[in-house]
């Protein structure tokens, strides 16, 4: 156990996401204040290319193609639970090749192209993270983000 209390191994992440489901939108009355601050300092309408670690239900990505990223940004993003991807691309169908959801399997590692993006999101994932792992999350951003890009973060 570190100082910041219990990390889930990914296998545990996948399988609470897996039974959780639907019910993490029920968590917009604490979330939805702070992803309206992130999107209000993350100058998404100047973005191009935006990859998502942990998109969830795609509940966020939906609200930034719709009212924050620009008709020419394209989104894509990983999530570990199955059940969440199955979500998020029902949710994103709409947006059709602008919107990419894949499963990845928990391990620290964008499936993304170096300097590829111009924001890397993560909300409400690091304190799902060891130590290291953010420290690979920090690292995988810093592979695969543009010049001038942003990592844009919401977490407890």
């Amino acid at each position: 156990m570190s100082s910041r209390g219990r990390v889930l191994s990914p296998s545990a992440a996948r399988a609470f996401y897996d039974r959780f489901g639907k019910k993490q939108d029920s968590q917009s009355f604490y979330e939805d204040p702070a992803l309206d601050e992130l999107a209000h300092h993350a100058d998404f309408h100047d973005a191009r290319h935006v990859f998502e670690f942990g998109c969830g239900t795609g509940k966020f990505a939906s609200r930034l193609l719709e009212k924050y990223l620009p008709t020419s940004a394209s989104y894509s993003a990983c999530d570990i639970s199955p059940v969440m991807i199955g979500i998020a691309k029902g949710r994103l169908d709409a947006y059709g090749e602008r919107a990419h959801v894949a499963l990845c399997d928990g391990a620290i590692r964008f499936p993304v192209a170096d300097h590829s993006v111009d924001r890397v999101i993560a909300t409400y994932v690091l304190e799902l993270l060891s130590e290291p792992d953010i420290e690979r999350f920090f690292a995988e951003s810093r592979r695969v983000m543009m010049p001038g890009g942003k990592v844009c973060i919401a977490s407890l």
